[in-house]
């Protein structure tokens, strides 16, 4: 059976569920029916059904801004767009007044600091105070529903790459985290999902038969998605992750990095999954932009024996020991949102004694997480 996601399956029958209905969509460029037809068009085409407003995350309804996102309109329809990545990241009262319903559709990659699945609560908040549902059109999680690793969120440290006290690899698809939300913050009446059909968690993204479709700028490919809750650590540190480069998060480095000495010391943890090999890159973006760096190139070699997320502390951790004069973890603490991790890091703990700091509360999470399963 092939796979469909939500906006597929609800496509199939006319978006019966919503005839009648006014509504808002919160969507980018991922929200597709097939290659030639955009969920947009395929809602404006329906009978019925009446598109109001639409609403654009962080990179924008095109997915083309790298910076704040301001409020534009759609050049095919004239519907305005509402930036929730500029002054504001939730939908204000007054763009949801008058609407029945707000749609919400794109792809995430299954990482917390992520931020589609930030906006994602935050309209889902909109929405239960406002009185009207969140309907979400469901897509696969590219990177398995199966496996979850990392620290969970301190509740204290909570942000707009933070939403909610889960781990960094959730192992959810955007309904599944919805409906967490839902449950945990008590407005289960607020929300709807459109599942996906023909899918199972244990698929990675090139087995559901759907076409990837950059989700951000920087996210141009599965082994990309597959790196990045790990790689991604390193973002808030001194260090680039080859943004502005042809492969980031598959690449890594800074100009005061020696690539053979931090590949050594990476080999020695015997990581599974992954295969290091020197490089040289010059980001066009972010840290060291136009400086060359000096640092690694990541292969996956095992996807479903990698563990992104020890893969990023053990990074971290080596450059700790290698180049103690030059790097600095401090930044790590944004994106882990975990002080009892970032202290063993910054006490001087290897990767293994980092990475127990939150055995028992994956643990906790794997039951947690079951009332939200859809798949």
């Amino acid at each position: 059976m092939p796979v469909k996601t939500g906006a597929q399956a609800w496509y199939a029958n006319g978006f019966a569920q919503l005839q009648g209905m006014r509504i808002g969509f919160v969507a980018n460029q991922t929200a597709t029916i097939d290659e030639g037809l955009s969920t947009l068009e395929a809602l404006i085409a329906a009978p019925d059904i009446r598109v109001e407003t639409l609403f654009g995350p962080e990179h924008g309804a095109f997915g083309s801004f790298d910076e704040n996102v301001p409020d534009l309109v759609e050049p095919s329809t004239n519907l305005p767009i509402r930036s929730l990545y500029g002054t504001s990241r939730k939908p204000a009262p007054d763009d949801l007044t008058g609407l029945d319903a707000l749609l919400f559709e794109m792809q995430d990659i299954g990482a917390r600091f992520y931020t589609y699945a930030s906006t994602l609560g935050l309209c889902l908040e909109a929405c239960s105070e406002r009185g009207i549902p969140l309907i979400v059109l469901d897509r696969p999680n590219p990177i398995t529903g199966m496996h979850f690793e990392g620290p969970l969120a301190d509740p204290e440290r909570l942000s707009f790459t933070a939403y909610h006290t889960i781990p960094i690899r959730h192992g959810l698809t955007l309904g599944e985290l919805a409906k967490l939300y839902a449950i945990e913050k008590h407005c289960e009446h607020a929300l709807r999902v459109a599942a996906c059909t023909g899918y199972t968690r244990q698929m990675w993204f090139d087995e559901t038969g759907l076409p990837w479709r950059n989700p951000s700028p920087a996210m141009r490919n599965l082994e990309a998605a597959t790196l990045y809750p790990g790689v991604c650590l390193l973002e808030q540190t001194n260090f680039s992750v080859g943004r502005g480069t042809d492969a980031p998060f598959q690449v890594a480095g800074a100009p005061y990095v020696k690539s053979e000495p931090w590949i050594a010391a990476l080999e020695r943890e015997r990581l599974p999954g992954v295969q290091f090999e020197p490089c040289r890159f010059t980001p066009a973006l972010r840290e060291f932009a136009g400086e060359q760096c000096n640092g690694i190139r990541m292969a996956v070699t095992a996807r479903d024996e990698l563990d992104a997320v020890r893969l990023g502390v053990t990074l971290i951790t080596t450059l700790r020991d290698v180049f103690p004069e030059k790097f600095d973890p401090s930044g790590a603490i944004k994106l882990l949102a975990n002080q009892k991790t970032f202290d063993a890091i910054a006490g001087g703990r290897d990767a293994k004694a980092v990475c127990a700091t939150w055995r028992d509360d994956l643990a906790a999470w794997e039951s947690r997480r079951k009332p939200a399963l859809l798949y």
